[in-house]
């Protein structure tokens, strides 16, 4: 199952992670654009998912 996921949302990663890992199903999390400026820190729920989770 394909989940996309806008970057202006990265902030929800860790509950959408919650919500899926009780799942048997496998998903792929799919977000289009990853560019960020400088002094910005959304992208940090994308760095604790994938140091953690993967």
């Amino acid at each position: 199952m394909l989940i996309e996921i806008a970057r202006e949302d990265l902030e929800t990663l860790p509950a959408l992670m919650r919500l899926i890992g009780k799942e048997t199903a496998r998903f792929i999390v799919f977000c289009d654009d990853l560019s960020f400026d400088s002094g910005e820190t959304s992208y940090k729920s994308l760095k604790t998912i994938l140091d953690g989770g993967l």
